[in-house]
């Protein structure tokens, strides 16, 4: 995968997970931090669940690399 310098290190990526492949959510994770992101954007995945403590530690553990 091919890099860029940006001009400018103030910027961030942030991809959705909803482009995300949930069967192999660690690889996909693992593309992008490659790729260069700086944050991951988790939306409704966390904010829509009933019990957020519960969805965040979830997420946490399928984003291992």
């Amino acid at each position: 995968m091919k890099r860029f310098k940006l001009k400018y290190n103030n910027v961030i990526i942030a991809p959705s997970l909803f482009a995300a492949n949930f069967a192999n959510l660690s690889r996909d994770i693992a593309v992008v931090e490659k790729a260069g992101a700086n944050v991951i954007v988790a939306g409704s995945t966390i904010f829509g669940a009933p019990d957020i403590e519960k969805a965040v530690k979830d997420f946490r553990d399928k984003c291992r690399i």
